[in-house]
């Protein structure tokens, strides 16, 4: 049988257009292929989920290894409320800015 029928995720890179918005994420800006914006934000979500965003250092030190994990790279993040912006330098394809529920995510890789 078709593996892309029984399973949507299976091609999902060519048949879901790269979006700005998802169910409860605002993406500001992002320098990463579809996949990785995906596994990115699933990354942000269960790590914020897990530890709470109170407790911002697991949170972020959840986020970078598992973004290691993802792309071999060095891996810098800022959390926080509230609106900021970041320039900087940074590995093509490696760059995201975004909010899920009121937590805004900065996360780039040099």
């Amino acid at each position: 049988g078709n593996e892309s029928i029984s399973d949507p995720k299976a091609d999902e890179d060519t048949i879901r257009p790269l979006e700005d918005n998802f169910d409860d994420v605002h993406i500001f800006s992002v320098d990463m292929t579809p996949k990785v914006k995906r596994e990115t934000i699933d990354i942000c979500r269960e790590a914020t989920k897990k530890h709470g965003f109170g407790n911002k250092k697991d949170v972020g030190r959840e986020i970078i290894e598992n973004m290691n994990l993802l792309i071999d790279a060095e891996w810098h993040i800022v959390i926080g409320r509230g609106m900021f912006a970041l320039v900087c330098d940074h590995l093509k394809n490696c760059s995201i800015q975004m909010k899920i529920r009121g937590i805004y995510y900065l996360l780039w890789a040099t």
